[in-house]
């Protein structure tokens, strides 16, 4: 495909102008199918899910035709969340007995989401939903929102509540101009860390493991590995980061990541702190054209 259409086709996916559903459009369908896959790669793993886009959740959460479960930690939902949506994982222990509950509340669809397209909450969570209701013989449709609560909240600011308020000037949904002030290219990232001989810097990865191309990105360092959805363990980790006095370096898969990590990051009061821009692919490729120019 040409690498503006693939540019122009993704945005359209991402904001719900396409339905990634559709079966006829301008594009070839072949095309549209190598693009969702390489946009939704977890995707290939649950297919027997119904997935949905970010124009037809909106208009459903609009119409209240939905209902609606975010499948993350309470932490990530008490910092932003779809208005009216339940929350609870597929781990929760009373997960069975609360869909059961809304089964005979009504019979709306149920749908999931969860952080992002690197997120399998959703997935998960829409999997055990649907073998529960066959098991129940309930009829009623589970549906699968994968692109996530930035994504949905970025496209409906409306439509979602941030720390229980809604979304205002006073109350923003990220201001990006001042993450991206602690933004390191993979170069200056790693400069920084393999120039370090006094231990100034701690690294923190706060990929989840099934993320992980690389076990660690920095060998010969000490890296501390915490994810997003662990915050106890992260908050005592910034406490303890603080009292240091070093500089917190932190990188993750997706640059998503950093978004849900930098409410904590600014709670805890941490001041000196870069994350790797463009995550762990941005490393791999830096790595990779630095070996070529060096064989070169």
């Amino acid at each position: 495909m040409n690498p503006i259409l693939r540019i122009l086709l993704t945005f359209l996916l991402i904001s719900g102008i396409i339905n990634v559903n559709a079966t006829e459009t301008a594009v070839n369908h072949e095309e549209i199918s190598k693009t969702i896959e390489n946009l939704y790669p977890n995707r290939k793993f649950y297919p027997q899910l119904t997935y949905i886009s970010t124009e037809q959740m909106a208009d459903a959460v609009r119409l209240n035709q939905y209902n609606v479960i975010d499948a993350r930690p309470k932490l990530g939902y008490q910092t932003l969340h779809i208005k009216k949506a339940y929350n609870f994982s597929a781990k929760d222990k009373q997960f069975n007995k609360k869909i059961i509950d809304i089964t005979h509340t009504n019979k709306k669809p149920i749908v999931f989401y969860c952080g992002g397209l690197a997120c399998l909450k959703s997935y998960k969570a829409s999997l055990k939903a649907i073998k529960l209701l066959r098991s129940q013989n309930i009829t009623q449709d589970i549906l699968t929102y994968d692109s996530g609560i930035s994504a949905f909240a970025y496209a409906n600011p409306e439509l979602v509540l941030k720390h229980g308020q809604k979304v205002s000037i006073e109350n923003p949904l990220l201001d990006m101009k001042k993450l991206k002030k602690h933004a390191k290219s993979a170069m200056a990232f790693t400069q920084l860390i393999n120039n370090d001989k006094n231990k100034n810097y701690a690294i923190l990865d706060v990929r989840e493991a099934q993320q992980r191309m690389l076990r660690k990105l920095f060998i010969f360092k000490q890296e501390k590995k915490i994810t997003v959805f662990e915050p106890e363990k992260l908050i005592a980790y910034f406490n303890k980061l603080k009292q240091s006095g070093q500089t917190l370096m932190v990188y993750g898969s997706v640059e998503k990541q950093i978004e849900s990590l930098y409410p904590l990051i600014i709670t805890a009061g941490i001041m000196r702190w870069f994350y790797l821009e463009g995550g762990e692919v941005a490393y791999s490729n830096y790595m990779i054209n630095k070996h070529v120019n060096t064989e070169g």
